[in-house]
C-alpha cells in the first residue's frame, strides 16, 4: 500500500476488500490513472463490514464528502447494482454471483453441491457476494489485517511441496481440526518463535474432504516426515478420535483436546492474546483465514455462561482454519510472562521450603562456610541420608574360608587378596 506507485496507465486491484490499508493504496495507486484516457477497475470477493473498502463500496465515503450539496442523481438501489449502474461517484458497479454466472451460461460449477460443502453463511460469504457481519465477531479485521505477511521473504522455508525437509530441522507445531459430516478436515503447520514473545508463522494448510480418518492420519504421518514436529493437537470429542488414536501410534506426544466451555475459552483467549499483540503471521493470499476468524463470535448458553461459536453444528461445520490454528497455539502457556521460580538457596531450608529465621540466623552467618554434619552421618559424607530411600545392605568382603583377614582389611572395605600372605604354591613334582 506505500509502495504502490508507477508509470501512468489503467489500474487494476484485485481482491480490494482484503487488502490492509485500502485507503492509503487508492490515493496512491488512483494517482496513476489520473489521465483521462485511463481508468481504475475494482474488484474482489466481498470480506467484513468494518473493512476501509466498505464505505468506498457503498457509497457511503462519497455521500459523506458531498453533505449538504446537490449531487446530479440519486443512489441506485441494490437490485439496480446487480444489473449494473452507473453511480453518481463516476464509478459502474455490478455484483455477480454463482446464481448469475449460471444463468449467464457458466456451467463449470455445481451449485448443488458447492451448497452441501458449506454452511449457510459460508455460501453467501464466498458465492453470494454478502459481506460479513463482524460487529459482534471476537476478532477484528484491523487486528487480523496485520497478520498479513508475504511467504516469499521466509527465507527459511521452502514452499515447493515437493522439498523434503522445507523447513530444515526447526520445530514445527501440528493443530488438527478434524472432519465432520460436511467439514473439511483441516491441519495447519505452524511455526514457533525461537524466542519468548517472537511470532509465530503459519508455514502450510492442507484440507481434506471426504476421506476416511485413517487417511487423514496418514497425511500427518507424511507431515512429521516432512519437518520436526514438536506438538500436535486435535479435537477428539467427534470423529477426531479416529484419528488421534492412529495419530498416538507414531507421534505419542500427541495432545488430545476435549471441547467444552472451559476449553473452547481457553483457545479463543490465547487466539486472542497473539493476533492483537501482531504475533502471528500468514500469508496475505490466504484470504480464508482471516474470514474464518471473523465468524466466531460469542455467545451465552442456556446457563448463562459464555461460551464462543463459529455457526457449527452437528451436520455443518465453519472456521476450520481458525480452530485447527488454535489448536496448534495451544501449546503456548497463556501467561507467557510467568517464571519457573529456583528451588536452589544459599540458606538452609526448613520443612516446606522457608528459610529459617530467628536465632539460627546468626549462627548461619558466622559459620556459612562451614558444613554442618548430621547425627549418624559418616566423616567422608556432606549430607545425612535422604528421606524416604530404601537403604541396601553392602555385600560383606569376601576371604579364603580358615584364613582370618588381615588387620584393619574389613575396615577399609577392600576385598581380601586371592591368595594370603602366608601360603605359598608349592612347585609341581613330576
Amino acid at each position: 500500500s506505500s509502495t504502490a506507485q508507477g508509470h501512468h496507465g489503467h489500474v487494476y486491484i484485485d481482491e480490494y476488500f482484503w487488502i490492509r490499508d485500502f485507503e492509503k493504496l487508492n490515493n496512491l495507486a488512483g494517482a496513476m490513472a489520473s489521465h483521462a484516457k485511463w481508468r481504475k477497475t475494482y474488484f474482489s470477493t466481498p470480506s467484513a463490514v468494518t473493512h476501509q473498502a466498505y464505505p468506498f463500496w457503498t457509497g457511503e465515503e462519497f455521500r459523506n464528502s458531498k453533505r449538504g450539496k446537490k449531487t446530479a442523481q440519486e443512489w441506485p438501489s441494490e437490485a439496480a447494482i446487480r444489473q449494473g449502474a452507473l453511480c453518481p461517484d463516476g464509478q459502474w458497479r455490478k455484483v455477480i454471483t454463482v446464481e448469475d454466472a449460471a444463468a449467464g451460461g457458466c456451467d463449470l460449477f455445481d451449485i448443488d453441491r458447492l451448497r452441501l460443502e458449506n454452511d449457510e453463511d459460508r455460501f453467501d460469504q464466498l458465492y453470494m457476494c454478502k459481506f460479513i457481519d463482524s460487529t459482534q465477531s471476537v476478532f477484528t479485521l484491523a487486528d487480523l489485517e496485520r497478520c498479513y505477511s508475504d511467504q516469499s521473504l521466509w527465507k527459511d522455508y521452502d514452499p515447493d511441496p515437493k522439498a523434503l525437509r522445507p523447513f530444515g530441522n526447526s520445530p514445527v507445531w501440528l493443530g488438527y481440526d478434524p472432519s465432520r459430516t460436511r467439514d473439511d478436515a483441516t491441519c495447519v503447520v505452524l511455526a514457533p518463535p525461537l524466542e519468548q514473545g517472537g511470532r509465530f508463522r503459519i508455514l502450510e494448510k492442507h484440507s481434506w474432504r471426504g476421506h476416511s480418518f485413517t487417511y487423514q492420519a496418514a497425511q500427518v504421518k507424511k507431515l512429521c516426515e516432512r519437518f520436526n514436529v514438536q506438538h500436535i493437537g486435535i479435537d477428539v470429542t467427534g470423529v477426531g478420535y479416529g484419528v488421534f488414536d492412529l495419530v498416538r501410534d507414531f507421534f505419542p506426544r500427541a495432545t488430545p483436546i476435549h471441547y467444552s466451555l472451559e476449553t473452547k475459552n481457553a483457545l479463543v483467549l490465547k487466539a486472542q492474546d497473539t493476533i492483537q499483540g501482531g504475533r502471528l503471521e500468514w500469508d496475505a493470499g490466504w484470504n480464508d483465514i482471516a474470514a474464518a476468524f471473523l465468524t466466531i463470535k460469542r455467545g451465552a448458553t442456556a446457563s448463562g455462561q459464555i461460551t464462543y461459536s463459529a455457526s457449527r453444528t452437528d451436520a455443518t461445520g465453519h472456521a476450520d482454519v481458525a480452530w485447527a490454528v488454535m489448536h496448534a497455539l495451544a501449546n503456548e502457556p497463556l501467561n507467557t510472562n510467568k517464571k519457573r521460580r529456583s528451588r536452589w538457596s544459599t540458606l538452609p531450608q526448613g520443612s516446606y521450603g522457608n528459610a529459617r529465621t530467628g536465632n539460627n540466623t546468626a549462627a548461619i552467618t558466622a559459620h556459612s562456610g562451614l558444613y554442618v554434619r548430621g547425627a549418624r552421618v559418616r566423616p567422608d559424607r556432606q549430607h545425612g541420608r535422604v528421606p524416604g530411600r530404601v537403604r541396601q545392605r553392602r555385600r560383606p568382603p569376601l576371604h579364603p574360608a580358615g584364613v582370618s583377614h588381615r588387620a584393619g582389611q574389613a575396615a577399609a572395605r577392600q576385598p581380601a587378596p586371592r591368595h594370603h600372605s602366608a601360603l605359598q604354591a608349592q612347585p609341581a613334582v613330576a
